[in-house]
């Protein structure tokens, strides 16, 4: 056996050895290490991630039609995107940096991928993820009252008859889960429009799909995980300016019909 031969073979078992397939969840929080924000973004990524290699690192397709091939948990296409044994086109990485366990070089070249061509570059986006309800990994929370009192504070409600009233209307409106949406059926006009949050945030005059905008200047989707400071800051603003916009603050709510969780 030559030398070669045998720096080939050494090179083939340290991939393999290298290489994982994830989980959904432990794929999450890899890529929320690497700086994929924790919104629809980390959604679209793990779906597209798991019908194109199955959450595998090591995945390799050898089937496309005109000879190329797919190579990692994003099946980055050797045709325009990676170079062997040495980095280079679109991407500028070697297709062998693509399937070990270090996920770098493989989301800096899918979001270049989807900067250049968006995400239907990826025939898994097409037929398993677009236009589909996709599975939200986001980090969401279900908060107990003191819980979210702590936390409200912590991020400025220092009033206390605001504080329970929030907190009020967050059992009310979305029953502590930052992850709750509602459909809001509008009958009188011709549009529907949805809630987000813990706060129930409407799309239609406050939050903004897919970018920050309307009134709040906020995403719509970044009121879904456990991060609840922009939904704070909407809703205080929403309660400041008009507070009617919420059915349960007035009715459920508001001064002493609130718990008091001023002690929690």
């Amino acid at each position: 056996m030559t030398m070669l031969r045998i720096a080939v073979i050494v090179a083939v078992v340290l991939q393999v050895a290298l290489a994982r397939k994830f989980d959904v969840c432990s794929f999450a929080r890899e890529l929320r290490k690497h700086g994929i924000p924790n919104n629809h973004e980390l959604n679209e990524w793990v779906c597209i991630a798991e019908h194109e290699s199955g959450l595998n690192t090591r995945a390799v397709n050898h089937y496309n039609s005109d000879g190329s091939r797919d190579y990692g948990i994003f099946q980055i296409n050797d045709r325009y995107w990676c170079e062997h044994g040495r980095s280079g086109k679109g991407c500028n990485v070697s297709c062998g940096d693509l399937i070990n366990d270090n996920l770098a070089a493989d989301i800096r070249c899918a979001r270049h991928i989807k900067q250049v061509q968006g995400l239907s570059a990826w025939v898994a986006w097409n037929n398993k993820c677009a236009g589909r309800h996709i599975k939200d990994v986001s980090l969401a929370k279900k908060f107990t009252a003191c819980e979210l009192a702590k936390e409200l504070r912590r991020l400025g409600a220092s009033n206390n008859q605001e504080l329970n009233e929030l907190v009020c209307l967050a059992q009310k409106e979305g029953s502590f889960d930052t992850r709750t949406v509602k459909l809001v059926k509008n009958p009188q006009r011709y549009y529907d429009s949805h809630s987000y949050g813990i706060f129930q945030i409407n799309d239609h005059v406050w939050c903004e799909h897919r970018k920050p905008g309307n009134i709040c200047n906020v995403k719509c989707e970044d009121m879904l995980n456990d991060d609840i400071s922009d939904d704070y800051k909407c809703a205080k603003y929403i309660k400041d300016s008009q507070g009617r916009s919420w059915h349960h603050l007035h009715e459920n709510c508001s001064g002493k019909n609130a718990a008091d969780v001023t002690k929690c």
